[in-house]
Order: structure tokens, then sequence, then C-alpha cells
């Protein structure tokens, strides 16, 4: 039950985003976010890694592309595939290597893409407002401008997208935006109850793991965005480790 939320600034040329990972307790504990090169070598990103399956759920490359996945819960369910199954991770780090959104559409195809369970990306281009692609395992729908947040839920996902959007309505300042200090509150929030609708998920075997936020910022023309990632591993309800950083385009 992933959540992902934004608030685009354009008069300071500025986009924050904040993505709760929910997972199996049971799952190996990701890497923390570094700098990473694609296959090529001609495109640098920051993204956490997960190891179990090599791949990541975020990724902001130094061209101010941010790939977010969420894996679809409601699609069909591809048992076809078995353990010929790719990871949905790697399709991140493989849109994290190109320069462009036309890029990242273009390569988004049904062919390509039955070889991966159901799920939802989301894109940003700079300080833009995000699309998605939707991929249900069988066809590939686009969506421009979706709502905010982006969930995910093994259950009644409509219902749960509905009551944790009320969440960050309520976490809206005067002027109608979520700064990301109201944003981290509400991804450690245990709000809306009951379990396992809250934001920060914790049931006994699974629920959010760790919180990652991305902050960019375009420079200058000609200059590449600054991109800052921070990543809090663990359980937010128990404790908040210490942040980990991970940074592009900053001196």
């Amino acid at each position: 039950m992933c959540t992902l939320s934004w608030q685009v600034m354009p008069e300071s040329r500025r986009l924050h985003l904040f993505f709760n990972r929910d997972e199996l307790f049971s799952r190996p504990e990701a890497e923390p976010p570094g700098v990473l090169q694609d296959d090529a070598g001609l495109t640098r990103y920051l993204a956490p890694i997960d190891p179990q399956g090599g791949g990541t759920w975020i990724a902001a490359n130094e061209h101010g592309l941010v790939i977010c996945l969420l894996n679809d819960y409601q699609g069909k369910s591809m048992d076809h595939l078995t353990d010929k199954a790719k990871s949905r991770g790697l399709l991140v780090r493989e849109l994290a290597g190109f320069d462009s959104a036309d890029k990242v559409e273009s390569y988004l195809t049904v062919e390509r893409l039955k070889v991966f369970q159901p799920f939802n990306v989301v894109l940003f281009n700079g300080v833009a407002e995000p699309v998605m692609w939707h991929w249900n395992g069988e066809e590939l729908r686009f969506e421009e401008k979706p709502e905010l947040p982006v969930v995910s839920s093994g259950f009644d996902q409509s219902r749960v997208r509905r009551r944790r959007a009320e969440v960050f309505k309520r976490a809206r300042n005067e002027e109608g935006r979520l700064t990301p200090e109201a944003m981290l509150r509400a991804h450690r929030s245990e709000e809306p109850k009951p379990q396992p609708e809250s934001i920060a998920m914790q049931l006994d075997d699974k629920g959010t793991v760790s919180i990652t936020n991305v902050d960019l910022k375009l420079s200058e023309a000609g200059n590449p965005p600054e991109i800052t990632m921070r990543y809090w591993p663990g359980k937010p309800l128990v404790d908040m480790p210490e942040v980990r950083e991970a940074s592009l385009g900053k001196d």
C-alpha cells in the first residue's frame, strides 16, 4: 500500500515529493540512495536499491526526470509468468537512463511490458505536474495529471486513496499548498484510521518500511537541475532513523 504525494512550485522552480514504500517486513532492507549510472554510462541518477530484485521504486536523474513505480494489486495477476516475471523495479532503472519524457513514453509499449506484473508508473518532468501510465497486465493506459495521492492497495483501492487524500487536504496551508514539512508529517501519520488504511501502514507482517523524499530545483538555462534525495529507512510509526542523503547537480 505505497503512497506518493507531491507539490509543484513553478515560481520557485522546485518540486517536492514524498514516497512511502510498503513491503513485507521479511524482505531485505533496501540500500540507501546513491549516485548510479545507466547501463550505457550516459546518465547519472539517484535511487535506493532493493537487494532482492536489484531494482528500485523511485529514481531521479540529472535531466530532471523523476520516476516512481507503485504495484497495482487491482490489475490482472500475470500468473502465467511464474518465475519468468521481471522485477518491476528494474523497469524504473531502465527508465532512469532516458533524457526526456518523450523517450520514456516511446519505451513503454504493451509488448515490452508483458514480462511485468501490473503497476502504475508516475513521471515528473522537471517542475511540472506528473503524468502516469497504468499497466493492468493486458492494457496500457495513459493518465495526464493523476490525482494526489497516488496509492497502491491490496483492497478497495479507491476508498483507501480517497481517505488518504483527505489527510493531505487537511495538511494544505492557507494557499492550498503542501509544504515539505506537512508532507513528511502526513507520510509519518497513522491517519486515516484504522490500519491498514493509514498512510504510515503497520501490520504484523507488512507495512511502511521507508520514506523517500525528492527535492528538485531547476537551475539557470543550460545547467542541470539540483536534486537531493532524502531517505528514512524503518517503520515511521516506531522510530525515524537518521536521514540518508544523496545529491546531483550540487557543488
